[in-house]
């Protein structure tokens, strides 16, 4: 009996303090609805045709395109701004399987995509961006290489407008 309370407060103990809490991190929507409903969404994005086509054997079809606003939770779990911007890319997870892996969207560590989840890219701004057109590289192999003799697949852009 002893040894069972003794393993039973260890393992209630481990749980506690082995949670983490969302607040202490950034947070990000997965979906552009829920973007909107928690007051971070910015603007949309678009892509001509819908299709990333990154050469004749790589694509990545768009569901949607948008920035919101970088943001935490708060003490009650309600969202707040704080500095910064996230791009997000909704697309189909079949489509990014080996982004970040065989592929990558960006060739350094400014704007370069990663995954946010199975079926969504991101990519962090200080600020909006401006131009009318914004392009990335995609490269073969993993993201952020130095290499100078990196192999470029192709490039896609999204119309900011």
């Amino acid at each position: 009996m002893k040894t069972t309370l003794i393993l039973l407060v260890l393992f209630v103990g481990i749980m506690i303090f082995s949670c983490e809490d969302p607040r202490d991190y950034n947070q990000c929507s997965t979906k552009i609805s829920d973007s909107k409903e928690n007051g971070m969404f910015v603007k949309d994005f678009k892509v001509d045709g819908e299709i990333w086509k990154i050469n004749d054997t790589l694509q990545v079809r768009i569901k949607s395109a948008w920035m919101e606003k970088h943001w935490r939770l708060d003490k009650n779990y309600k969202p707040y701004a704080i500095d910064g911007f996230q791009m997000y890319i909704e697309t189909y997870e079949e489509d990014v399987k080996g982004e970040e892996l065989f592929w990558s969207i960006g060739t350094d560590a400014y704007h370069y995509f990663r995954k946010a989840s199975k079926s969504c890219l991101m990519s962090d701004f200080q600020e909006m961006p401006t131009d009318s057109v914004l392009i990335w590289q995609v490269q073969k192999g993993t993201g952020l290489n130095d290499d100078p003799d990196k192999i470029i697949l192709g490039e896609v852009s999204l119309a900011n407008y």
